[in-house]
């Protein structure tokens, strides 16, 4: 992106245009470690006796006995928690990483969409409509990272690799 040219982010019908060397950031989803896979989180699973129709294979115009109709049943590995530890709201911490969605027209060494690391005290966060935006010096961006790296995955130092 050339130096002098900023980008805006829209949010409903707010339009947020980055100044100076000012990066917005819109921060990750926080994901404890513990998050259910088997539900990805929502606690909830496809019910198996009815295919997530709702209605009963065997009885005509009846719903179906297992979900009572609702087409999903609680998830049997987080007992419908969505999490095997659950984690309340204000205990969790503030995601440290983020998609850059504006950019400064006095930034050169960032480009949009780059996923990026920062100090879970950097800056400025606003939420607005449930979309956690970050205000950033160009400068308080510790480091770009390419892919996407879950480390409750990573099995062994066999699957880090150095460039």
């Amino acid at each position: 992106m050339p130096v002098g040219y900023a980008i805006s982010y829209a949010v409903g019908n707010v339009k947020f245009t980055a100044l100076g060397d000012r990066v917005l950031v819109k921060e990750d989803d926080f994901r404890s470690g513990y998050d259910c896979t088997a539900c990805n989180k929502s606690g909830r699973v496809t019910c198996a006796a009815c295919g997530g129709s709702g209605k009963s294979k065997v009885v005509t115009h009846a719903k179906c006995s297992d979900c009572g109709g609702a087409g999903n049943v609680a998830c049997a590995a987080c007992n419908g928690k969505g999490a095997l530890l659950y984690i309340p709201e204000n205990s969790e911490r503030r995601p440290t990483s983020g998609e850059i969605v504006s950019l400064g027209p006095d930034c050169t060494k960032l480009s949009l969409g780059q996923s990026v690391i920062y100090s879970n005290f950097a800056g400025h966060a606003m939420d607005i409509d449930n979309i956690v935006l970050r205000i950033l010096h160009e400068s308080e961006i510790y480091l770009i990272v390419d892919g996407h790296l879950e480390m409750s995955r990573l099995r062994s130092k066999s699957d880090v690799t150095t460039i």
